[in-house]
């Protein structure tokens, strides 16, 4: 995610995809929440939060793919700096103990902010980076005293999947970013809804079934 981040940042920084704005004012509460949620990782009933994802993800799924427009909360952001820390504080937590980069839970909020579905795609991207950076350092932290971790290791990560994943991945986000740019509105809203129920799938199948 660190790799494939850093991609998509620069391309739809390039495209004015992304909200500075919005970046600041939830990055603290990411970052955070990515070091917490790293730490408490190995203490924490994993299954039970799957399940909560797998629940808000398919709701949100069916929300965004079939309906025209997202339910709305709010016409912006919150103005309560505490309530901003609290939301961005959970999106960093949530994600780094599920080990996704955000975008499942950035993505729908911001859009309920009645935020663009491309200002927000391209803003979760830079939420993926504040994420994934403090969460891998602290994973190869934590993971540093556990014995028998497969060869090429620091931690719990492993140096030759990151360079296998991100080897083309840091390819296909600046692929990816420049598509999403072209696509409208409502289609961009219908394949992110997609890309969020394969993701349910997945864990539910990794979780419960294999």
């Amino acid at each position: 995610i660190c790799f494939t981040s850093v991609s998509s940042i620069r391309a739809h920084l390039k495209l004015g995809n992304t909200n500075i704005q919005i970046v600041k004012k939830w990055m603290f509460g990411i970052i955070i929440g990515s070091i917490l949620g790293s730490l408490l990782a190995s203490n924490i009933s994993g299954e039970i939060l799957v399940i909560i994802f797998i629940c808000l993800a398919l709701t949100i799924s069916l929300n965004m793919g079939l309906q025209q427009q997202p339910i709305l909360i709010g016409k912006d952001l919150p103005k309560s700096k505490s309530l901003n820390f609290l939301i961005s504080f959970t999106i960093g937590f949530l994600s780094v103990l599920i080990g996704i980069g955000g975008g499942s839970f950035s993505v729908p909020t911001l859009s309920m902010f009645s935020k663009k579905i491309h200002e927000c795609v391209g803003t979760s991207a830079v939420f993926g980076f504040l994420i994934a950076f403090p969460g891998v350092i602290m994973f190869m932290i934590t993971g540093s005293f556990k014995e028998n971790l497969p060869d090429y290791s620091i931690g719990y990560v492993n140096i030759i999947i990151v360079f296998l994943i991100s080897i083309t991945s840091i390819f296909t986000a600046n692929i990816g970013a420049k598509i999403a740019s072209k696509i409208n509105k409502i289609t961009l809203r219908k394949f992110f809804a997609i890309f969020l129920l394969f993701t349910c799938v997945s864990l539910i199948i990794e979780h419960f079934i294999l």
